[in-house]
């Protein structure tokens, strides 16, 4: 998800096998502390943003003008319930995944009326009951 010439790739193996991808899931995500009175942090939230938002949308870039060909197809993008309520340990990680929510919004109005579904998981911190 990091590196953008993988991502080209991949998309490039896919076309020349004529596989019929019909779901793109993109569940990328790191999710490191940061302090931000730490300057040494800065790369930390580079790195969040590269991985957690960048690459899924090089993903679907990649591989969106192979799924609108597609009868019945589906981008699901995972982000987080820290989108909508953060946790302040990690800022970048999650305005990442608030910014990724954004993103799917926005796909799947420009996806209105093609057979790509666009398809937002946001699971919550921890696992335990409520």
């Amino acid at each position: 998800m990091a590196d953008p010439a993988s991502i080209t790739r991949a998309a490039s193996t896919l076309a020349a096998s004529r596989l019929q991808l019909k779901v793109l899931v993109n569940n990328a995500g790191i999710m490191l502390p940061e302090n931000l009175l730490d300057q040494a942090c800065l790369s930390t939230a580079e790195d969040h943003v590269t991985t957690n938002l960048l690459g899924p949308i090089r993903m679907t870039y990649a591989f969106l003008p192979h799924l609108v060909t597609m009868d019945d197809a589906a981008v699901l993008n995972v982000t987080s319930a820290l989108a909508f309520v953060p946790w302040p340990v990690t800022p970048t990680y999650n305005a990442t995944k608030a910014a990724l929510h954004s993103f799917s919004e926005s796909l799947r109005v420009q996806l209105a009326g093609t057979p790509v579904q666009v398809i937002e998981v946001a699971p919550r911190r921890g696992s335990g009951p409520d």
